[in-house]
This record gives C-alpha cells, sequence and structure tokens, in this order.
C-alpha cells in the first residue's frame, strides 16, 4: 500500500537537498529527474508520475511534472497526458512556490484543458494552496482556490455560465435524483466548501439561473425567461445536516410538477430552514413564501 503524502514529500525534500549541493562551490547539479511510479490514495490513483527540475540558479527551477493517467473518484472520470510546468519555482528547504504556471490535460468528462495555476507546498506542514483558473466545463468556466493542510480542505468555487443540461445530466449520472432538461438555461455560481477528509462541515453557495427556455423529457419541469437566485447554507450537526435555503424570483415563469409560478413584477421570495438526517428524511424547520399581491404563507 502506497502513501501519497510521504512519497510526495520525500521526493521534494530530495529535490530541496539536490539544490543545497548545487548551490557548493566546485558542484553544479543542472538537472535533476525523479520517477515516482504509481501514487494512490482513496478513490484516485495517479500512473506513471515524473518529477524533473532544470535549475536557474540556486534558489529557481523550471517545473515539470507529468503523469500518464490519473483516475478520480467516481462521476468524475479520468485524466490522461497530464502536465504541471512552472518556467520559475521557487525552491527552498521548506517550501515550493510557483505563482505563474500551466497546467494541460485530457478530461474523460470535460475534454481538453489548458488551465493556469499558482500553488505553494511547505514541506515542513505538508499544506498546499493552489488557484486554478479557466477550468472548462459545460460550455462556462471555473476558478478555483483550494488549500489542503493535513486532512483539513477548504475550497472555493466561481463558475460562470455553466450549462444546466449539462450540469442536470452530470448530477443525474452521478446518482442525484435530479431531471434533466434541455434548452438554453445556465448557471453562474459561486461556492465556499470545507471540510476534513471525505466529511463536510460547512458551506455556502450562491447560484443564479438565467434561462430563456428548458424542460425535461417528461415535461414536470419547465421553465422561461428566468431570472432566479438561490443561496444555500449547510452545516454539520451532530445528526445530519442543517441547511438554510433562500430564492428570490425576479423574472419568468416556473412550472414544477403540478405547481406553476409567474414572477410577480416585485421579487418573489422562498425561505425554508430543514435538517437533513442522514437517514435521508427531511425535517422542515420553518417556511416562508412571499408573492407580492397575491400571496404571504
Amino acid at each position: 500500500m502506497m502513501i501519497p503524502r510521504r512519497r510526495v514529500k520525500t521526493a521534494l525534500l530530495l529535490a530541496s537537498g539536490l539544490l543545497v549541493i548545487a548551490a557548493i562551490p566546485g558542484f553544479a547539479v543542472d538537472v535533476v529527474h525523479l520517477n515516482l511510479g504509481t501514487l494512490a490514495g482513496p478513490g484516485w490513483s495517479a500512473r506513471a508520475v515524473s518529477v524533473q527540475l532544470n535549475w536557474l540558479d540556486e534558489r529557481h527551477a523550471r517545473l515539470l511534472l507529468q503523469t500518464q493517467r490519473v483516475a478520480l473518484p467516481e462521476g468524475l472520470g479520468e485524466l490522461s497526458e497530464v502536465t504541471l510546468s512552472c518556467a520559475h519555482a521557487q525552491l527552498t528547504a521548506t517550501e515550493i512556490k510557483c505563482a505563474q504556471g500551466a497546467i494541460k490535460a485530457q478530461s474523460t468528462v470535460l475534454g481538453v484543458q489548458n488551465i493556469q495555476t499558482s500553488f505553494r507546498y511547505q514541506l515542513d506542514t505538508g499544506r498546499i494552496d493552489t488557484e486554478l483558473q479557466g477550468v472548462h466545463i459545460h460550455d462556462g468556466t471555473l476558478a478555483i482556490t483550494a488549500s489542503l493542510s493535513d486532512a483539513r480542505w477548504q475550497i472555493r468555487v466561481r463558475g460562470k455560465a455553466l450549462s444546466l443540461s449539462a450540469v442536470t445530466g452530470q448530477l443525474a449520472d452521478a446518482g442525484f435524483a435530479i431531471p434533466v432538461v434541455a434548452g438554453s438555461g445556465h448557471l453562474n455560481l459561486i461556492a465556499s466548501m470545507s471540510g476534513v477528509a471525505t466529511q463536510l462541515h460547512e458551506a455556502d453557495v450562491e447560484m443564479q439561473l438565467l434561462a430563456e427556455e428548458f424542460s425535461d423529457a417528461a415535461g414536470s419541469v419547465a421553465g422561461e425567461n428566468l431570472d432566479i437566485s438561490v443561496r444555500a447554507t449547510v452545516q454539520a450537526a451532530a445528526a445530519g445536516m442543517q441547511v438554510a435555503l433562500d430564492m428570490t424570483g425576479r423574472q419568468g415563469a416556473l412550472y414544477v410538477d403540478p405547481v406553476y409560478i409567474e414572477m410577480p413584477p416585485q421579487p418573489l421570495r422562498l425561505s425554508a430552514r430543514f435538517d437533513w438526517l442522514p437517514t435521508e428524511q427531511l425535517v422542515l424547520q420553518s417556511l416562508t413564501y412571499r408573492h407580492p399581491g397575491s400571496v404571504h404563507l
């Protein structure tokens, strides 16, 4: 059984050690090539991983990391021909930093990716901070900022113009019980999440749906000329999750069988607070619905 964090840390410590040696007068090391083989962890693995460092001076090097194939957790597909490059990485005895790098990969789910990145890896603590820009997904783009320290993680995601039909299709493929719709709708979102290992501790998601028209195959869900905003906050509790949901409808019409709602001139508002239990039960704590000029529930 392989422990990837230890293997990577050992390799990077070796590279830092070689950096120190390269600085000794009369002893020059121009290129370091490390073959790390296969790295694996819960739900993922990377095959034929290698790292190459071309020293520029005693503290900087061109960095190139390559792997033939990366198997991701279920529903995320695989990556192939992955390269991470940084033309001017900074290496010291305690950290590796890259202010401007690039990732290229072929994804079975998202296609060809050319991503701008920056990262910082602290060798003494194992903490990783990274930023990804220009991730192409569902006809839109994502920007991702993430931090990982031991098993604790934090992620912030900003998505622009994500295809509603593609998003619902992938969520359904991943096992979520939601209708798959077709049409012209797209999503903008901002999401912040944190947790430990595979456990989500809290999340804050803001989403805007803009759609000329969409519907599912059965005609049980449909919308037209929509402008709807949704915010959801999730907090881990002793039993399940506590969820707060707020929706604002500014324009258009929405049909969710058997309910049809046409947005009034003043914004429609819906707020709900509920507990989602591990037994897949929902316990509603409060619900407020305001349809100006018509209903206040």
